[in-house]
């Protein structure tokens, strides 16, 4: 894969992570519930992009009987099985990781840096051969939520993406990542939506504003014209009556 579409994939993740956090599960039915789990495999164990670019990022190891006793009792130790996970995670578990990354990514939009404790685990950096690029491999033996924090950390520093490009929707407050270049005189939305929303407002706002200076016009070339009619009536009628212009 080339370099551009390596970040394109690091995006999709980060952008993925983003409706996550802001996912409304009240409303997800059963089907709902089983497409997330797929995705959520998908984010956590790189099933997807790490497999494109020709490495996993979680290998098998030759695990000797302490490794083999201690991966027993955690539930989580084993992440090659795609049906194993399907089974084992559950709404609770998958509420947890979204208020893991919503937080993560509040700190993003709020200029704070982001400080991820990742306990038990492994970095190894591999090649294939003398002619493959080097890739990093993790092995996290921790619960899913710490995993999901470290794949954000790692999506974000892939996608090379900006802090300023990942905004707050003036509109409907959401989270978003903007891939046009950020411009300190123009407001950038999350959706189609937001932005056409955003410019019916403008539009009444300077509508009313428009109607209103013309009322106050009105109003005053009116007062003029009743004090120019008592002045004539006072000095006569080939009085002049001169309009002076307001200081605003």
């Amino acid at each position: 894969m080339r370099g551009s579409e390596i970040e394109n994939e690091h995006i999709k993740n980060v952008e993925w992570a983003i409706s996550l956090s802001q996912a409304n599960f009240d409303r997800y039915r059963a089907g709902d519930w089983l497409n997330l789990k797929e995705e959520m495999y998908d984010f956590l164990y790189g099933s997807d992009l790490w497999s494109r670019l020709g490495r996993a990022p979680i290998p098998k190891r030759d695990k000797s009987s302490a490794d083999k006793n201690k991966q027993e009792k955690s539930p989580y130790a084993d992440p090659d099985s795609k049906e194993a996970f399907l089974e084992e995670a559950q709404p609770a578990e998958l509420r947890e990781i979204r208020s893991v990354l919503k937080e993560m990514l509040q700190q993003v939009t709020a200029n704070e840096d982001i400080n991820l404790s990742v306990p038990q685990s492994e970095v190894w950096l591999l090649s294939d051969d003398q002619k493959a690029h080097f890739a990093p491999v993790f092995w996290v033996d921790s619960d899913r939520k710490v995993l999901a924090g470290l794949n954000l950390i790692l999506h974000m520093a892939g996608s090379e993406l900006t802090r300023e490009q990942i905004r707050i929707c003036p509109d409907c407050a959401k989270i978003f990542i903007t891939k046009r270049k950020p411009r300190s005189d123009r407001q950038f939305h999350c959706s189609d939506k937001c932005a056409r929303l955003a410019a019916t407002k403008r539009y009444r706002v300077k509508k009313l504003k428009n109607a209103e200076q013309k009322a106050v016009e009105s109003e005053r070339q009116r007062s003029h014209r009743r004090y120019a009619e008592k002045q004539r009536k006072k000095h006569g009628p080939k009085i002049r009556v001169r309009r002076i212009p307001r200081k605003e």
